[in-house]
């Protein structure tokens, strides 16, 4: 069985909440370079997203569980109406929290936990040790950088931007032809890797980029925990799969 890697719609999501921030002031030149540390204004900013992608975490658990017990339903439909969600999440611009954009929120999230259900399933009847395993790799891979974006004394970073979205384009395509023409293992890894370096770049991007716009008073704490849920949730989707491989492996040479 080849786990066909859903990176189209990370990159594709990556890419809404980028386009919507395209119309946001952007931070001048001695801003990106400064040393100073972090405002009273950012940390609060920041203890609110980290707060709601905390929520976002549980809640996807809650639509695992859903899929698992309740309703199960295709992969692509749940992960199509999850990026609705987070479309029209994106589409406020508004720094308010109100029940239109928290029942969006909520929709995503959940919707998401929903479409990684059956990868959760699969693995958990095969090799149960490797979801904790990969869900506190995640929380220490996404914590480090994280903070290395909120520390670094220069917020150079930002400068990622065009990178990331270069590679992400050329990974979307590597994979659409692996897809219908090669079907090739090395293609296959190369992805798979190639993904979770991707986003852990975004996750020193989005951060910083979360802080700058923070700066420049766009507080919208929904929308900037979504933009980092995206990379925690894909992320925790590659080592699931990197640590499965692995596990086969050990098993093979064993017998």
């Amino acid at each position: 069985h080849r786990y066909v890697d859903p990176l189209p719609f990370c990159a594709w999501a990556h890419a809404v909440m980028d386009f919507r921030s395209m119309g946001r002031p952007i931070p001048p030149l001695s801003k990106l370079m400064s040393m100073a540390q972090l405002t009273k204004d950012q940390q609060r900013h920041l203890t609110q997203v980290f707060a709601a992608l905390a929520a976002g975490v549980v809640l996807s658990a809650v639509g695992v569980w859903i899929h698992l017990r309740v309703l199960a339903i295709e992969p692509w439909v749940a992960g199509l109406a999850s990026g609705l969600c987070m479309m029209g999440l994106s589409a406020s611009k508004s720094n308010e929290i109100n029940e239109n954009k928290l029942a969006m929120f909520v929709g995503c999230v959940v919707l998401k936990g929903m479409a990684v259900g059956g990868l959760i399933d699969v693995v958990s009847q095969v090799h149960p040790g490797v979801l904790p395993t990969a869900f506190l790799g995640t929380l220490a891979v996404f914590s480090c950088f994280a903070l290395s974006a909120m520390f670094a004394k220069r917020r150079s970073y930002l400068f990622l931007g065009g990178i990331l979205a270069s590679a992400g384009t050329y990974l979307m395509l590597i994979q659409l032809v692996n897809a219908f023409i090669i079907g090739s293992q090395l293609a296959d890894n190369v992805i798979l890797y190639g993904g979770l370096c991707l986003f852990l770049g975004y996750v020193l991007f989005d951060m910083q980029l979360i802080l700058e716009q923070t700066s420049q008073g766009d507080k919208d704490v929904l929308r900037h925990a979504v933009t980092l849920y995206i990379d925690l949730v894909a992320i925790f989707i590659r080592l699931v799969v990197i640590l499965t491989q692995n596990a086969q492996k050990k098993e093979r040479k064993r017998r």
